[in-house]
């Protein structure tokens, strides 16, 4: 089994840029306060046959945004799978020199950047609150989380629930597929196979996202292109 601590990989990456496209701009006012997104097959970053012949494992990035393609209303093909999302992203977008295996792992924003560039999306949009990000999902649409993954979001309880808190393991990317504002919590599907949460699902409270994204986590969501 792959240790936790290699099956993350999200690097930060803040561009002053991202203030430019705030998600509330492409938000509507809900009309709801529940609502899951159908998710795609989710994947497992730990049983690619390049992380199990000793390649990358800090795929997080590419399988969040794989999941949030098929997760959305249109359920976007990705034939290029979640490892074509994350060598193009290392490979073209990400600011950092080389790719695997002087690294493993690259950014949300060089992900996102990677659907603009194969037109599998119209945009791509950034919140750092709660608020925004609930909004977004009664409306429109899944999300991709980037945040710390701490110790207590590692094993999910018999309540499926994960929190904030513990030994901070690194950086992780997971799709945010659904939300209940009455009960304040978001609805995660992680990419650590189905033996994480409830099939590879959990659930984690608004307090904790807020403590995540405090300490520099960010969310992005995409816009679809038009039919």
């Amino acid at each position: 089994m792959v240790a936790v601590e290699k099956l993350l990989g999200r690097i930060p990456e803040r561009k002053p840029e991202q203030e430019r496209f705030p998600l509330r701009a492409v938000t509507r006012p809900p009309q709801r306060t529940r609502r899951r997104w159908r998710l795609p097959r989710l994947l497992d970053q730990g049983a690619t046959l390049e992380c199990i012949g000793g390649g990358p494992c800090g795929t997080c990035v590419g399988h969040a945004f794989h999941h949030l393609l098929g997760a959305s209303p249109t359920r976007i093909q990705n034939p290029n799978g979640p490892l074509g999302i994350y060598h193009r992203a290392q490979g073209r977008w990400d600011p950092w020199p080389g790719n695997w295996p002087a690294y493993d792992g690259t950014s949300i924003d060089a992900g996102a950047q990677t659907l603009l560039e194969w037109g599998q999306i119209e945009s791509f949009h950034w919140a750092w609150s709660v608020e925004d990000a609930a909004t977004f999902l009664l409306d429109t649409g899944p999300i991709v989380a980037g945040t710390s993954w701490l110790r207590g979001m590692a094993w999910p309880g018999a309540d499926h629930i994960i929190r904030a808190t513990g030994t901070d393991l690194g950086g992780h990317a997971y799709l945010i597929y659904g939300v209940d504002t009455r009960q304040g919590m978001f609805d995660i599907a992680n990419s650590h196979g189905p033996e994480y949460g409830y099939r590879g699902k959990a659930r984690l409270p608004f307090e904790d996202m807020r403590t995540l994204l405090a300490s520099g986590g960010e969310l992005c969501a995409v816009r679809e292109r038009a039919a």
